[in-house]
């Protein structure tokens, strides 16, 4: 298993789009070695936060996780989880470095930051333990008869095929 991962910032950039939401691009160089490996591998990362601010409260929309590669930016991954209560962009931004180091070394994104397995597992337990369990509101509106409706239907059909096909009888 991988264990000396190690990242670093390269730089930010930022826009607000004219909804009101906001895009944090960060690109990291990041460096692992692989087991039984004599050098460390670097890569670059790219980690796009999209999120809204409105009265002092971050809502998260989505993130994406990108590699560079020969051919171009490659999508490792895309972040969509709402149970998580992120307060400001860099815990976001954050929050997609531990998902690149969980991806890369292979360990549980719970091991690496233990704040999101607490929060991860108190809200799954809370969405589940507050969710009012709204029964289907279904109906059968009298299923025999329409079956018995069909059977006439059929035999009707059936019959009237007889009386077509035994003209063919002498081809």
């Amino acid at each position: 298993m991988i264990s000396d991962f190690e990242s670093k910032l390269l730089y930010d950039q930022s826009s607000l789009t004219e909804e009101g939401v906001s895009i944090l691009s960060s690109m990291y160089t990041v460096s692992y070695t692989y087991p039984g490996a004599n050098m460390k591998t670097i890569a670059r990362f790219r980690l796009t936060c999209i999120y809204s601010l409105s009265g002092g409260i971050m809502t998260t929309h989505g993130g994406t996780i990108e590699k560079w590669r020969n051919e171009g930016w490659t999508l490792v991954d895309e972040f969509h989880d709402d149970s998580l209560d992120m307060i400001t962009p860099n815990e976001f931004r954050k929050h997609l470095l531990d998902q690149v180091q969980s991806f890369i070394t292979g360990i549980p994104l719970s091991m690496i930051n233990n704040q999101y397995a607490l929060k991860n597992n108190n809200e799954l337990i809370n969405k589940n333990e507050n969710k009012d369990i709204e029964k289907p509101k279904l109906h059968v509106i009298e299923f025999e008869k329409k079956k018995e409706t069909n059977k006439k239907e059929t035999n009707k059909k059936e019959t009237n095929k007889k009386d077509k096909d035994d003209d063919f009888d002498l081809i």
